[in-house]
């Protein structure tokens, strides 16, 4: 769903640094939100790698604060790679951090679609801060512990969902 030669922002998370692995040796522009990341992808000689500024959060290493969203919003880019928290029909994609909220707002704001990384675990709950309505999402990847009636649901606002099979099943 992402295309050589796009521009993506790329969120924290351990679903997203699974996603940047997935990027390795693919001729695209990536500005991570999460130093996880950027090691992941720091030594692709095809990735091009843009570094947001930012203030690393403990653990997860995500990049908050005032010169990461200068960051974001100095720049345009085709599709943002959210993986937020929590999800729900109700409640949107949240974050439990009010820094990362801000930041997957900016993230948003600045790109022209919205791909949300949400596993089945994540559906049905909320988390502190809200980042945006559940319909925002141009796609929604999921697997298939996702509630089906809750997919068919955000399917009908017009969001493309798609069940991704793990490997092991495969």
């Amino acid at each position: 769903m992402i295309r050589d030669g796009e521009t993506i922002v790329l969120d924290s998370g351990t679903t997203a640094l699974e996603l940047a692995r997935l990027l390795r040796g693919r001729p695209v522009t990536v500005m991570p939100l999460s130093l996880h990341a950027v090691r992941e992808l720091a030594d692709d000689p095809d990735v091009r790698l843009l570094l947001p500024g930012g203030e690393p959060r403990p653990g997860e290493l995500s990049l908050v604060g005032p010169l990461a969203l200068a960051s974001l919003r100095a720049l345009r880019f085709d599709v943002a790679v959210l993986s937020p928290c929590a999800f729900g029909l109700d409640a949107g994609l949240t974050a439990f951090d009010l820094g990362d909220a801000e930041v997957k707002q900016a993230a948003l704001d600045v790109s022209a679609r919205a791909i949300v990384l949400a596993d089945g675990a994540k559906w049905g709950r909320a988390a502190l801060a809200h980042v945006c309505p559940a319909a925002r999402a141009d796609v929604l990847i999921t697997d298939p512990g996702a509630p089906e009636d809750q997919r068919e649901a955000l399917a009908d606002l017009g969001v493309l969902v798609h069940v991704a099979v793990p490997l092991e099943s495969r």
